[in-house]
């Protein structure tokens, strides 16, 4: 993600599931497992699933498996323009 008023980038991969491949049961272990690996290494996770997957109980289930186990590992909910370093005041 880049900041455009100040330039400051901050690496970060977005952890995806559905949105038109076929939603298996691995990918689903995939993404709590990757989200659980970035939260503990002090990554940026991004989760996106369309809203149609989440009438779908594996693909729910997993988004929310993946969302609590981040949080576990100390990642906090935030909106993406809180998610850059603040600038330092000169």
């Amino acid at each position: 993600m880049r900041d455009l008023r100040s330039g400051t980038t901050v690496s970060s991969r977005v952890l995806r599931i559905g949105g038109g491949t076929k939603t298996e049961p691995w990918r689903c272990r995939a993404l709590v497992l990757g989200a659980a690996r970035t939260a503990r290494r002090g990554g940026l996770v991004r989760v996106h699933i369309n809203a149609k997957d989440l009438t779908r109980s594996g693909p729910r289930q997993a988004v929310l498996d993946a969302l609590d186990l981040a949080a576990h590992h100390g990642a906090v909910p935030t909106r993406y323009q809180l998610a850059m370093p603040q600038q330092q005041a000169a």
